[in-house]
């Protein structure tokens, strides 16, 4: 199995002089399962890494390898857009078009709920996207659920629990937001 997140955590922890407790207790995250995340015995939720990054002072795209900038700031942001559409320049028209599509429909979402303050909005779109990135990542545990040994029935189960958990938050989006088109 791939452990560059393992990887990526453990230089971190390095880097930064911690010791494996040191950063478990930092971050909240047990010991034993620090040691398996840095071995590639196992592959952290979303929320785990979340709490590993604040506790390293890096961004989670840093951890994950998807970014070659420990900080985030709006450089980053700009760059990271650009190297999405230019990853996109050489595919399938049909597959550059949605991508462009679906980072301009974000823009236009994203844009009009920061020019109205809207934080309420902002924590269940934010909290949607965690949502679809947890089932990412379950897909990969259950891809590699033979080498870490992993339980598919729990996998299910966990999946059918972030499902649900995306139909509850597209509700209060839409409650939300009826309400502003109401009036």
């Amino acid at each position: 199995m791939d452990n560059n997140i393992g990887n990526n955590i453990r230089k971190l922890r390095i880097e930064k002089k911690f010791t494996q407790q040191q950063l478990a207790t930092k971050s909240n995250v047990s010991l034993s399962a620090l040691n398996k995340y840095e071995r590639g015995e196992r592959i952290p939720k979303i929320d785990t890494i979340e709490k590993l990054a604040t506790a390293l002072n890096v961004q989670i795209d840093y951890i994950l390898g998807y970014s070659n900038f420990k900080r985030f700031d709006s450089q980053i942001m700009q760059n990271d857009i650009v190297d999405l559409i230019q990853l996109t320049d050489n595919t399938d028209k049909d597959f550059a078009k949605l991508t462009r599509n679906i980072v301009d429909t974000m823009y236009l979402t994203i844009n009009n709920f920061v020019r109205n303050k809207d934080i309420e909005t902002l924590t269940i779109i934010h909290d949607l996207y965690r949502q679809i990135w947890q089932i990412k990542i379950l897909k990969t545990n259950t891809d590699n659920s033979n080498l870490l040994d992993i339980d598919i029935n729990t996998e299910k189960h966990n999946y059918e629990i972030h499902k649900k958990q995306i139909n509850i938050l597209l509700d209060k989006l839409y409650e939300n937001n009826k309400t502003d088109t109401c009036k």
